[in-house]
This record gives C-alpha cells, structure tokens and sequence, in this order.
C-alpha cells in the first residue's frame, strides 16, 4: 500500500540537530501533495509535514482522523518522492493500528510520524470543544507498539501533547511529555490554541533541552521562530499556511477573471506556463 520509495532515507533527529546547533530551530512547512512539498523545500524549509488539515482540506474531508489511511499513504508516497529533505507525518491517533501505520509510513518513505494523545475519533485541535484525551498511560501503550513496530531507528516516532488545547495547566503536560519520553518516544510536539504562545513558552522551558520538543504556531504566529527556539524549541511546524494561502489566492484571482471577463488583471499574481512546465520533469 502506498506505492512508497522504499525504506526510510533520512534521520530526521539527526537533521534536527545538524540545524539546532547552527543557532535556529528545525523549520518544518506544512504541504498536501508533491507540488506543495516541492514549493516548500523550494522556499528554503528544511522538512515537510505531511498534515492532517492541509491532506483533509484538499480532499473536501472531515479533520477528524477520518481521511483513510491508504489516501494519506499516497500523497506521503508522492511527497517523499518530491522532495530531499524529511517528510513527517501527521498520523493523527495512529489509526486502527499504529504499528502498521508506522510500518506503511516507512515503505512510503517518510523520516517519521507524529501520534497524537487524543481519543479516536479525534477533532481538529483548533476547534474550540470536542476535544478528548487518553489516559497518559494508554497513549503509552500506543507508543510502544509505534516504537516497537520500525524497521530502521532512524524513523522518528514524536508524540503530540494536546493537553494545553484541552484547557489543561502547565504541569500536566511536562508530566506528559516526560512520560511519553519514558515510553520511548524520540521527541514531543506540544500544540497550543492560545494567542500568546506563553505557556508552551513555559512548558519547553521545564523540559529542557535534553530531548527536542517541537512547536506549532498557527495561533501565535506573531512569535517568531528565533524566540521559539530561544524558549527551547528545536523544531518549528508552519501546518497549515501552505493550503491557507492557497484557499484565498484561488478564490481572489478565479474572482478577478468573471468580474473583468478575462484574465488580464490576475495575471500579474500567477506564475507563467513556463515555471510550472519547470516544475515537472522533462518529456521523454
């Protein structure tokens, strides 16, 4: 399944901290297929996240873990055959069985997945109710087997802590990413819906900066990476401003043509025929 590239090419930890130790965080851009992946990676980026909003987004689906596993396999399979840096997926929950979601990810040739400690069936973690979180010891469980179940060690398995987003405190979840840590995962994500980004601020900053802890800053944008990575981030998920921008440019420019009548006017804000024939690869 998922027609992948073979086993994993990357070390994503390894990436991450050839990076941190230049002085910048890991900069990781969301994308859905392998035009958006090689945009990215184009802009500067130095990995690609396979997201659940931008893959659910662009099938006109649900965000709620529901998008098959078998669809987000191949648009994997597709961005890893794209691009030369780490592709990461967004594994939502782990599906009906997060050892062969993390077996499947690595045949489509991703550097790894992020597993996230909500329960099945998940929301989108910006909506504002809904959301439900595993006991911290069963989502251990789900770790485990994720771990247990890689063919190479450099495939990273990350857990995404989204107790912040369920309106828990500070403490709880550094108590849960030192757990999941215990259980064998190779780094945590902690998510966040505030505006100001102060309390993952302070989570990384009781963490420390023995394991790397990455960031999603879609509600804090105004915080820069610099000081992401000043609090003790070492990598940076832009998730979803890839498939945003693209959502309003469409729409701006498909307007632009039925109210002047022809193309004219939008044609300052597209790319030629020529970069998108650059794009892809020469006919035989």
């Amino acid at each position: 399944m998922g027609g992948g590239t073979g086993p994993v090419s990357h070390d994503l930890l390894a990436s991450i901290r050839t990076v941190t130790a230049g002085g910048r965080p890991f900069r990781i851009a969301g994308a859905h297929d392998a035009l958006t992946a090689r945009l990215a990676e184009e802009a500067g980026f130095d990995g690609i996240w396979a997201g659940s909003l931008e893959m659910c987004a662009s099938h006109l689906t649900a965000d709620n873990g529901g998008l098959p596993l078998g669809q987000v396999l191949e648009r994997v399979a597709e961005m890893a055959a794209a691009v030369g840096c780490p592709v990461l997926v967004d594994a939502a929950t782990g599906y009906a069985d997060p050892g062969r979601t993390v077996d499947e990810c690595e045949r489509a040739g991703a550097a790894g997945i992020v597993l996230e400690d909500q329960v099945a069936p998940m929301t989108n973690s910006l909506r504002p109710h809904g959301l439900r979180l595993k006991d911290p010891e069963q989502f251990g469980k789900v770790l485990q087997k994720a771990v247990g179940a890689r063919a190479d060690e450099a495939f990273a398995v990350i857990a995404r802590v989204e107790s912040l987003v369920a309106g828990e405190p500070v403490a709880t979840a550094v108590r849960r990413a030192d757990a999941y840590a215990a259980d064998g995962a190779d780094a945590v994500v902690i998510h966040s819906r505030t505006g100001h980004g102060r309390d993952v601020r302070e989570v990384l900053r009781r963490l420390g900066t023995d394991r790397p802890a990455g960031v999603i800053p879609t509600m804090y944008h105004a915080v820069t990476a610099g000081e992401l990575a000043a609090a003790g981030a070492s990598f940076v998920i832009y998730a979803n401003q890839g498939v945003r921008a693209q959502i309003r440019a469409v729409r701006r420019v498909y307007a632009e043509i039925l109210h002047s009548g022809s193309s004219t006017a939008a044609e300052p804000e597209l790319s030629t025929v020529d970069e998108v024939l650059d794009l892809l690869p020469p006919a035989e």
